[in-house]
């Protein structure tokens, strides 16, 4: 009776040590590029529901903006400096848009 090694990952029987080796060789590698085509599924699917969720957000601001601007008439971006009264370049930049 001939003796038969089996790969630790796929369980296929070889006659030789080193066909099961390449064997267990290749199926790691298979592995681990599932895992990465996986991964990077999962990535980009997280990346679509942000920038979803951002183009939400800004569209809901763009609403708001506009209900203000058609009830006041200008609108001026308000910032907190730690007590201070004097804007930064910014803040006019800002206010003047």
């Amino acid at each position: 009776m001939k003796k038969a090694y089996e790969c630790g990952i796929c369980n296929k029987l070889y006659t030789s040590i080193e066909e099961r080796m390449k064997c267990e060789t290749k199926c790691v590698a298979e592995r681990k590029a599932e895992e990465e085509k996986r991964k990077k599924a999962e990535l980009e699917e997280a990346k679509k529901a942000r920038k979803e969720e951002v183009d939400a957000a800004y569209r809901n601001y763009l609403e708001l903006r506009s209900a203000y601007l058609k009830d006041y008439g200008h609108y001026t971006f308000s910032f907190l400096r730690n007590g201070e009264n004097e804007s930064s370049d910014w803040e006019d930049f800002w206010r003047n848009w």
